[in-house]
């Protein structure tokens, strides 16, 4: 790095000046000042420090990006403090309103809601041998087989509720019972004695697609002749 010289006259003052600044002269200088060749460069400084070269003088004459200073000058260094947080800034204009996006693609079709299933067969009920129904059958049979109807989905049925058109009598009981492809499920409850209807809330009975349903009464200790209704929830899964 070329040396800078600083030589006062009468009347003016003249500077030469190389690749550094000079940020300070003091009031002493009366004379040239003669700055020899940079001495060899020293290692570099932390980025967070801010560093210059003082004079003998104590006057800092360049503040620079590292501690490299000229020969004949001291390096120094103090930290760089971040200035404070400023105020926000005014909030900015509404901006314009966006173009509608693209129509989405059609989603998953739905599960089947419930669906209330039941029946009121004709005749009335046996007092003495099992009897057979199924969903919005007009009949009770005796033959299961010819009642039984096919699940076209997977379901669950459930709340299960039975009306008889009169008690069965002191000691007397018509359980009524859900079946699956011909086989009793929990799903069943019992009208005894003075009662006149029976529910199970509490049982649930799933059905896959093609399984049989249908609805059994069977009759203990020769309960009083009745007409029978009764209804579920299916709900599809």
């Amino acid at each position: 790095m070329a040396g800078v010289g600083f030589a006062r006259g009468a009347g003016r003052t003249s500077r030469a000046f190389g690749p550094w600044h000079a940020v300070g002269l003091g009031a002493a200088v009366m004379a040239t000042i003669l700055v020899g060749p940079p001495g060899p460069a020293g290692a570099q400084g932390s980025a967070d420090m801010i560093h210059a070269c003082q004079a003998p003088n104590r006057i800092i004459l360049r503040i620079g990006p590292d501690d490299t200073c000229p020969r004949g000058m001291t390096h120094v260094q103090w930290p760089a403090v971040p200035g404070g947080k400023g105020d926000p800034g005014p909030r900015g204009d509404k901006g314009d309103k966006g173009d509608p996006g693209e129509q989405g693609a059609p989603g998953a079709p739905g599960r089947p809601g419930p669906t209330v299933i039941g029946g009121a067969p004709a005749g009335n009920l046996s007092p003495l041998a099992d009897r057979f129904t199924g969903p919005y059958a007009s009949q009770l049979l005796a033959n299961e087989h010819d009642v039984t109807v096919p699940v076209p989905m997977a379901a669950v049925i459930d709340r299960f509720y039975v009306v008889l058109s009169g008690a069965p009598g002191a000691g007397n009981t018509y359980t009524v019972t859900v079946r699956r492809n011909q086989a009793d499920t929990r799903l069943a409850c019992a009208v005894a004695d003075l009662a006149s209807a029976c529910e199970n809330q509490v049982d649930a009975e799933a059905f896959q697609p093609g399984d049989l349903l249908s609805i059994a009464i069977h009759p203990t200790s020769g309960p009083a002749v009745r007409r029978m209704r009764w209804g579920a929830v299916m709900t599809g899964q």
